[in-house]
């Protein structure tokens, strides 16, 4: 064996993983979506074998990690462009607890028992389930609570011109009215960057700054 070739190899698979974070638009691997762990799992999987297959050469190995380096990018952009495609590749939040009530099939779907659920609140300062109002399993494997009494966590339906059906769907908001009440005070939702529904009103993020628009008179929220 090689090693002075090796040591080249690790010299050179460490700068790829450098670069790939830089390219990828990514400061750190640790994966926020399915798609990300992916991602995560196949350059790691091309920095191993280069290092270590007397087959691939340096060359090849750059290669190969920028063209999945770019794919990723595609993906990202595809995802940014279309809820449709973000909830394709990494799915979709999964409710467990709404109200208060336990949600058996959000449960049987996320793949988490009881007690392990149980386990996790208690990591997170939670001393009973009987004090959680919503719960539920983000796309990046995290359970966010809210606990009865606090305010509810936000809910973005819009990004980046593109509204969340499925949400406004679970929140039982009319995508339409919505529309509508958003062109009477000046705003297309297509070119509105970020929109979300916090304490019963909505919160609108767009290039001329923020603004906030009550809606409890429109929907019963």
């Amino acid at each position: 064996m090689n090693f002075r070739y090796m040591l080249i190899k690790l010299i050179a698979g460490f700068i790829m993983l450098i670069v790939y974070l830089k390219v990828s638009g990514r400061s750190q691997l640790a994966p926020l979506t399915a798609s990300d762990q992916v991602g995560n799992m196949v350059i790691g999987a091309l920095v191993s074998t280069a290092i270590i297959s007397p087959d691939v050469s340096i060359l090849e190995a750059i290669i190969l990690v920028f063209m999945w380096a770019g794919l990723q990018i595609l993906v990202r952009f595809i995802k940014f462009r279309s809820s449709d495609a973000a909830e394709f590749f990494d799915g979709s939040p999964i409710l467990l607890i709404e109200n208060g009530v336990l949600q058996k099939d959000g449960f049987l779907k996320a793949q988490i028992s009881i007690l392990d659920f149980e386990t996790h609140i208690h990591e997170k300062g939670v001393k009973s389930i009987s004090e959680v109002k919503n719960a539920w399993l983000e796309t990046s494997g995290v359970i966010s609570l809210d606990k009865k009494g606090e305010k509810t966590q936000s809910n973005v339906i819009i990004y980046d011109g593109n509204i969340f059906d499925d949400t406004l769907e679970e929140l039982e908001i009319d995508k339409e009215k919505l529309i509508d009440i958003l062109k009477s005070k000046g705003y297309d939702y297509d070119k509105i960057l970020c929109a979300e529904l916090y304490n019963k009103v909505l919160i609108v993020y767009s290039e001329k700054g923020q603004d906030v628009i009550d809606i409890k008179e429109y929907f019963n929220i």
